[in-house]
């Protein structure tokens, strides 16, 4: 049982950081030079209209020097009738103020642009003039934050032509981006253009990136007039396909397919009519589609989305019945979309972002919302699209939005849906009208009801009128005020309990997966109901289950035979649709999932919490969590993590179920300790996915609950060493959240009671997993220097690396490994390390500790004179993903460990200074993303 716990991930010392290289002080030079270059431009073109036909752009003019070499002092030029007329330089930088134009800089371009022959020689710069060179220099206008300068004292052009002059432009990049705005908005409007701000703003980059290409030599480096002004009064849809970059009609997989047996034309044309893509609009159109579950808000969603598919660039459908189950979804669309997430980055603006820059017209689904601030951050203010929420909740939503009340159906609907799922054809339908009428009035005219009754009644042989009071009779039988939801109908309530208990009734395939299919939704139930993985729902709901925490289950497939036999039994009730989710792409047992309607879950579990016998409720709860904690630690190490997600959701629905309904009865003693060290482990598991997301407040408090659920059982040795795991677990963050080390030492002293017992054990098994802890919390403790220079924890320290060091395994763990590499580190022995690392790397099972050992044989390649490949897994490490913000601490330990060691050996290797400082740059760049949510320490400089 101890075992199965697995340590989190190595540790190194802390250290802080330098300050960034060129790398992105060159890419805002770019952004800003190519930003005031289209400004300066379309400014001169504005104020001179009768010069436009004569007037080209030309960037980085070639020019040359006396010696007859290359001179690329002009950034970009303006030429009359192919005469040079305006030549400019552009100086900036992404932090000015400290870092003014001094007259050394302003005199080396002034040198070089007075040779070139032009009207106006001009230094454009971000820079305020230094003190020395603003003495010397004469303000001679200002106008609009740009402030114009002679230089009297600086190089001048020869006699009589125009003194050079220095622009002095105070606005931020997103200033000058809202001016060229400003400026494309009028000359689109006198060629009777729509000057929209989102229109206007997509050619902004339109034109930046043009200017770019031909600063690159994708397009030719002379622009016309004409040509440039061509592009900025382009259609609309024009500019959708230039500014996109996307493919047209891309698809979006997971929209549901149902079955829509009745279209329910007015209430499609009411959703088109809202979302007219014709309208010329600059902010995305919205309806929410509100009523009771039940009433066909989803199918609705999904018809729009089937008969309009051709009218959208590409759809997106987020299941939203579970709020921590939206970011998951969206960060997959965002992969679907072939952009990223750059790791530390919140999520929602990265997604509004993509879809206020993407060409569209795009429809985004936000299905079984409750509130819509769970989705602003994902809605773009602006851009080209539409967005449908479904909802039961009818208030609150955009004041702007319609809100389209979805109710029953009406009577000759729900006959024409019945009819159709019944299998009852035109000859038989008049003949049939006044029975089913009768049926679906009954069932209070919900379409969900409708159309599973009518489903039974096709599986069921004999007439119509006859089989109709045996079926009422039954859902009399099964109606249970005291279960059935408020408002909703008690027949329709029961004939949906009627359809989960009749799935594939009377045919071979219920005879043979009957069973397995009603376990998957009246026992699955008590998971969420979207997304439930079915070979791990048919696995953990199978007739027998034997639970051993000592030996925890493996994500494995059930025979794919099975499979296809239950999902053919839940499809004769259309209760549950198949959904194959496999996140980035990586098919897992996690992906085959089937997501039931919430009205049908609802329903479900309510009749199964009224009426499962005494026992069975923490049975079947703690054979989930068995299941879980398995699933989700192997799916963690793997890398799977948006698997880990899916079940993640459902561990933490089941553990809020369990809290709803405790104390839960108990069949033995037994039963009921099984089951609480089952609930330790699983919020001891969910403690360490949220350490490794950066969650460290949250990961705390999942530890200190699971050391409560242990707290009746410390008088068996078992619980205690969980306990230390835990408290282990729980140190660790707190040495990364750099807590005080009196909060520490709480958690110490009763760690060593247990790590102190464990070692003593006549049991190898115990004393190995004392050995381990021992490790584990040491290497914790010897992170910071806050910590390790404690006299509060001294003690421990000293009692833990003694017991660390006396460990006789030939085997070592992972904190045993790192201690064993700080020791052979600080004795400069790199080549016995590396032997180590190599050999540590083979048998790492964990994503995590693959990613330290990673950054540890880095520094030991760094220091065997093996540059080349030390490089190349620089680069593969700094380009390691960050699912969900999973790894996000290994990461950051790995950086740090290897940006450390790249600034120490720079000066011991002349050979390879540029080489090693550009990686460490890579490193610092992609360190400084994930600082802020890892909340660690920065690298020494």
């Amino acid at each position: 049982m101890v075992d199965s716990l697995a340590t989190k991930y190595l540790t190194t010392t802390g250290s802080r950081m330098v300050a960034l290289g060129g790398g992105g002080i060159a890419a805002f030079g770019l952004r800003y030079q190519y930003l005031v270059t289209a400004e300066y431009v379309l400014g001169f073109l504005r104020n001179n209209l009768a010069l436009i036909p004569h007037t080209t752009l030309v960037i980085e003019p070639l020019h040359r020097k006396d010696d007859g070499k290359d001179d690329d002092v002009v950034d970009f030029a303006v030429e009359i009738d192919d005469e040079p007329s305006h030549n400019v330089q552009v100086k900036s930088s992404s932090e000015p103020d400290d870092h003014p134009l001094q007259p050394a800089a302003a005199g080396e371009v002034f040198d070089r642009l007075v040779i070139h022959p032009a009207e106006e020689r001009i230094l454009l710069t971000n820079k305020p003039l230094s003190p020395v060179l603003a003495d010397a220099a004469i303000e001679q206008t200002t106008y609009a934050s740009r402030t114009e300068y002679t230089w009297p004292s600086g190089p001048q052009a020869p006699v009589g032509a125009a003194e050079p002059r220095i622009i002095f432009d105070s606005r931020s990049t997103a200033e000058l981006f809202d001016s060229i705005t400003e400026l494309i908005k009028g000359f689109r409007v006198e060629r009777g253009r729509s000057p929209g701000t989102v229109t206007c703003q997509l050619l902004v980059s339109i034109l930046v990136d043009f200017i770019f290409s031909a600063a690159a030599g994708t397009e030719p480096s002379r622009i016309s007039a004409l040509d440039l002004l061509d592009k900025l009064v382009m259609p609309d849809a024009a500019i959708a396909q230039v500014a996109g970059g996307f493919d047209w009609g891309l698809p979006i997989t997971n929209i549901p397919n149902y079955l829509s047996t009745v279209p329910r034309l007015g209430y499609l044309n009411e959703i088109q009519s809202h979302l007219d893509l014709t309208k010329e609009v600059s902010t995305p159109s919205r309806v929410v589609l509100a009523g009771r579950t039940g009433n066909g808000k989803t199918v609705l969603a999904s018809d729009y989305c089937h008969i309009e598919a051709i009218s959208y660039a590409f759809i997106c459908w987020v299941d939203c019945r579970d709020v921590d189950f939206i970011e998951p979804q969206i960060r997959n669309l965002i992969e679907q979309l072939n952009e990223t997430v750059p790791g530390g980055t919140t999520i929602g603006p990265v997604f509004a972002g993509i879809l206020g820059r993407h060409p569209g017209p795009w429809l985004l689904i936000f299905d079984g919302l409750q509130n819509r601030t769970d989705i602003e951050e994902y809605i773009p203010s602006r851009g080209y699209g539409s967005i449908i929420v479904a909802s039961n909740n009818s208030l609150n939503w955009w004041p702007t939005a319609p809100v389209i009340e979805v109710a029953e159906f009406t009577e000759d609907e729900a006959i024409d849906c019945f009819a159709a799922y019944a299998d009852i054809g035109p000859a038989d339908l008049d003949r049939a009208r006044d029975s089913i009428r009768e049926i679906v009035v009954r069932l209070g005219l919900v379409p969900l009801a409708v159309s599973m009754s009518a489903i039974y009644f096709k599986n069921t042989e004999g007439q119509l009128d006859e089989l109709a009071l045996q079926y009422f009779s039954d859902l009399e039988a099964l109606a249970d005020d005291a279960s059935i939801p408020p408002g909703f109908p008690s027949t329709a309530f029961a004939a949906i309990q009627h359809a989960a208990r009749s799935l594939a009734k009377g045919t071979r395939t219920g005879q043979v997966y009957g069973r397995s299919a009603r376990a998957v939704v009246e026992i699955g139930c008590l998971l969420a109901p979207e997304l439930l993985p079915l070979n791990f729902v048919l696995q953990a709901t199978d007739e027998s289950v034997y639970v051993d925490l000592a030996n925890l289950p493996v994500p494995t497939e059930v025979d794919q035979a099975v499979r296809r036999g239950v999902l053919s039994a839940l499809r004769t009730q259309s209760i549950a649709q198949r959904v194959v989710n496999d996140g980035e792409g990586n098919r897992t047992p996690v992906s085959e999932t089937v997501a039931v309607h919430p009205l049908v879950h609802d329903i479900l579990r309510r009749s199964y919490l009224a009426a499962v016998p005494h026992g069975y409720l923490e049975s079947q709860c703690t054979v989930f969590m068995y299941f879980l904690v398995g699933w989700l630690g192997k799916l963690r190490d793997q890398g799977e993590f948006f698997a880990v997600e899916q079940l993640r959701v459902h561990a933490d629905d089941l553990l809020a179920l369990i809290a709803e309904n405790e104390p839960l009865s108990s069949m033995s003693r037994q039963s009921l300790r099984v089951f609480t060290y089952a609930k330790a482990l699983l919020r001891a598991e969910l403690s360490t996915c949220a350490a490794s997301r950066g969650r460290l407040q949250q990961a705390l408090e999942l530890g200190h609950a699971a050391t409560q659920d242990l707290a009746p059982w410390l008088h068996e040795q078992h619980a205690r060493l969980i306990r230390a795991k835990i408290l282990s677990n729980m140190i660790g963050d707190l040495s990364i959240g750099e807590a005080a080390p009196e909060m520490v030492s709480t958690l110490v002293n009763p760690l060593l009671v247990a790590v102190r017992e464990a070692t003593a054990s006549a049991d190898e098994s115990k004393r190995r997993f004392g050995y381990v802890i021992a490790a584990e919390t040491l290497s914790y403790l010897n992170r910071t220097d806050l910590h390790r220079n404690s006299p509060l924890l001294a003690g421990a320290r000293t009692e833990l690396a003694g017991i660390a060091d006396s460990d006789p395994s030939a085997n070592p763990g992972g904190a045993i490994q790192n201690n064993l590499a700080n020791r052979l580190y600080e004795a400069g022995q790199f080549e016995e390390l590396l032997r180590h690392v190599l050999l540590w790397r083979e048998a790492n099972e964990s994503i995590e500790n693959g990613v330290l050992l990673d950054a540890l044989m880095i520094v030991c390649q760094l220091h065997t004179d093996d540059i080349d490949n030390a490089l190349a897994a620089t680069d593969a490490l700094v380009s390691t993903s960050v699912h969900a913000n999973y790894v996000l601490l290994s990461m950051h330990e790995a950086l740090k460990k290897v940006g450390r060691e790249l600034h120490r050996v720079i000066p011991t290797l002349p050979a390879h200074r540029d080489r090693l400082q550009s990686a460490l740059e890579r490193v610092l760049a992609r360190y400084n993303q994930l600082s802020d949510l890892s909340g660690g320490a920065p690298p020494d400089s």
